[in-house]
């Protein structure tokens, strides 16, 4: 590793960076914190001084990733004066944010660790829903503007074919297909719009 950082958010960036290589090499909490602090060319004790263990790094990274997810998000959103077009490139956003990082997809959807979410706690993870939040609120007013009259349950669904979409594409199961991964989820945004029209 390079020369250490000096200041407390220069050691919190280095240990996320880590911890970050060491999650997507070895999977999730289940690493330790032993790899994390080699990794980072620190001891045990400098990861404690800045974070309060394993289950804290694994819930920052996911903050950050949920973070720029919704922002991503949001300006796809808001470059849409209608809300059927609002929709559809908040969607696609949604999906092309994960396409383009997968580790953040999996980190998102917990798929590094065995038993969910169990070890984040209940605060941290009432946090982590607030984020991701984020990201259903621009689906929700999208929605809600067509008419939808449950919009969370229509966010909900198009949160789910872009989950199903991230793992097609990530299994290359929509090339077995013959489909196009990111068709499928405009194909949804479009589908909401005629839905809530109706």
């Amino acid at each position: 590793m390079s020369e250490k950082p000096r200041t407390a958010e220069g050691r919190r960036r280095r240990i996320l960076e880590a911890a970050r290589a060491v999650y997507a090499e070895k999977g999730g909490l289940s690493a330790g914190l032993r790899p994390i602090a080699a990794r980072a060319g620190v001891t045990t004790g400098a990861i404690y001084a800045v974070f309060s263990g394993k289950e804290d790094i694994y819930a920052a990274l996911l903050a950050d990733s949920l973070q720029r997810l919704a922002e991503a998000v949001e300006a796809a959103a808001a470059r849409e004066a209608r809300p059927d077009s609002a929709l559809r490139e908040a969607a696609l956003a949604f999906f092309d944010y994960y396409a383009a990082h997968p580790f953040e997809g999996g980190l998102g959807l917990y798929q590094f660790e065995p038993d969910g979410r169990a070890g984040l706690g209940e605060e941290r993870d009432k946090e982590l829903n607030a984020l991701l939040d984020r990201s259903f609120a621009v689906f929700r007013k999208a929605l809600s503007a067509l008419g939808s009259d449950a919009p969370q349950r229509d966010a909900a669904q198009l949160f789910a074919t872009i989950v199903g979409a991230l793992q097609m594409k990530t299994s290359r199961r929509d090339r077995s297909l013959g489909v196009d991964a990111r068709s499928l989820v405009e194909s949804a945004a479009n589908r909401q719009k005629k839905i809530t029209l109706l």
